[in-house]
This record gives C-alpha cells, sequence and structure tokens, in this order.
C-alpha cells in the first residue's frame, strides 16, 4: 500500500486532493493495529527519553551529578531557612577552633579551603542571645532588658560573631563546575584515575 500517492474523492465536491499525513496515520492505525500501537508507544517512550536526556544535559552544564543536584536543592533550603553560616576570615576560624581544641581535646583537620561553612539552626542561635544576654542584675535577658541594653547586646553579638550568614546559593562555591566545555569534555572523556 502506497499512501503517498493516494488520492481522496471528495464526495460533496468531486475534487480530488493528496492525502494528508494526518490522514495517512488514521488510515495505518485502523488497516494495522498493531504498528499503530507500536508507534503511539514508541512516540510516548522517545518522549520520555528526549526529557531525561535534556536533564542530563542540564546536569552536565551545571557540572554536578543527578545524587548532587538533591543535596543543592537541601542546601537551597537551609539558607532559605536563614541557617547556613560562612566565614571567609580563616585566621578568625583558626583562632576559635584552637581555643575549641583547648577546651574539649579534640583535634580539628582542615585541606586546602578558602571559606569554612556550618549549619547553625535558628534555635540555637536564639538560645545563645538570650544566654549572652543574661547579666548580673537579677538574670534579666536580652529579650525582657531596655532598648539600650539590646542595641548594645546585638553589637557585643555582631563583634563576636566569626562569620555571616549566606544569603543566596550563588554564594556557595561548587568547586565541580569547571565550565561548560570543561564539564562537557569530563563527562564524554572522564578523567583517569
Amino acid at each position: 500500500m502506497n499512501l503517498h500517492s493516494a488520492w481522496l474523492n471528495n464526495s460533496h465536491t468531486g475534487m480530488r486532493s493528496r492525502i494528508t499525513n494526518y490522514q495517512i496515520a488514521l488510515v495505518l492505525i485502523h488497516q494495522e493495529r498493531v504498528l499503530g500501537a507500536l508507534g503511539i508507544f514508541t512516540t510516548l517512550v522517545g518522549g520520555v527519553v528526549l526529557i531525561f536526556l535534556c536533564y542530563q544535559f542540564y546536569l552536565i552544564f551545571s557540572g554536578k551529578t543527578a545524587n548532587e543536584s538533591f543535596k543543592w536543592d537541601d542546601l537551597e533550603e537551609i539558607i532559605m531557612d536563614r541557617e547556613l553560616w560562612v566565614c571567609d576570615d580563616l585566621t578568625k576560624f583558626d583562632k576559635l577552633q584552637k581555643n575549641k581544641k583547648k577546651s574539649n581535646g579534640k583535634e580539628v583537620t582542615r585541606g586546602n579551603t578558602t571559606a569554612v561553612y556550618w549549619i547553625q539552626p535558628k534555635d540555637i542561635r536564639q538560645r545563645q542571645n538570650i544566654k549572652e544576654g543574661e547579666g548580673g542584675d537579677g538574670g534579666e535577658t536580652s529579650v525582657s532588658s531596655s532598648n539600650g541594653k539590646r542595641e548594645e547586646h546585638a553589637r557585643s553579638a555582631a563583634n563576636s560573631q566569626i562569620g555571616r550568614r549566606v544569603k543566596s546559593i550563588s554564594e556557595v562555591k561548587n568547586i565541580y563546575n569547571k565550565g561548560l566545555l570543561v564539564n562537557i569534555r569530563e563527562a564524554f572523556f572522564p578523567p583517569s584515575l
């Protein structure tokens, strides 16, 4: 059956016209049901494979693996909850770690890094602020103190804070994202171990 050279006769007007691709597909589905069902199935599966391929290219372009993308999503939630902190000045961080090491006897090791990140939940920060606000004047906290004491407590807390809160996911560097062309090259030709 050569459907590309087929013509249709219009019974109302009596004119002949070439058959369209849509009409060819309908004839094939009607005449060859197994072939039609297989064509519909391959079209649907091809769409799913195309979506998956686009997602994989997105991961390559962003310098992530599928597992890392879930972790970056979790990190973004932590940042939106205002719980991720960073210390860019590593001398302050090293001094703090030396003081902690002397007090609890734990050894801290650090690799070649430019910043140190940590999660500090809101409820812990609130408890620290209340403890720092307690003075010798009857256990008064910063929450119940006057405005002058609140401002003084806020200044002392800001001076004692060694880091800053991360406000955006763009502030966190992905060390595996080496640029578009290098990411593509590493995806197709991975470096040897």
